[in-house]
């Protein structure tokens, strides 16, 4: 590169000189997901998510009903927001997938990790 005074840089100088960052994705190799058999063994090890299901409450709260239900075997959290129509079921993450799913939703391309508030936010419209 020539150094000159006063001249500007063009875009495509400035690209030829960019310094590009690879792209990070998460470890695929570490943890590759699970199927439904997995996550319900999973489910099944997991002493919170026992503690949880042997209670069976259901508790309401400033017009929500919050309880625990088994669907096929998979344990899920299902909120009803009775003053909103909202029904939310999410899927009860087992210990060993709740660092996994953070990073996905943080680190993936998809992720676009826009905070923490929106990425817990993201996380928790799908898994508790």
């Amino acid at each position: 590169m020539s150094v000159m005074v006063g001249a500007a840089t063009t875009r495509v100088q400035a690209k030829r000189e960019a310094i590009t960052k690879p792209l990070r994705v998460p470890d695929v190799e570490r943890h590759g997901g699970v199927d439904r058999e997995q996550l319900i063994k999973l489910q099944q090890e997991d002493p919170r998510i026992l503690a949880l299901v042997d209670a069976g409450r259901t508790s309401r709260r400033g017009g929500k009903v919050v309880s625990l239900e088994k669907v096929r075997g998979i344990v899920y959290r299902r909120c009803e927001d009775l003053g909103r129509y909202v029904d939310v079921k999410q899927v009860v993450l087992p210990k060993p997938l709740r660092e996994y799913v953070m990073s996905v939703a943080h680190d993936s391309i998809t992720g676009a990790h826009l905070g923490i508030s929106r990425t817990q936010d993201k996380v928790l419209s799908n898994f508790y």
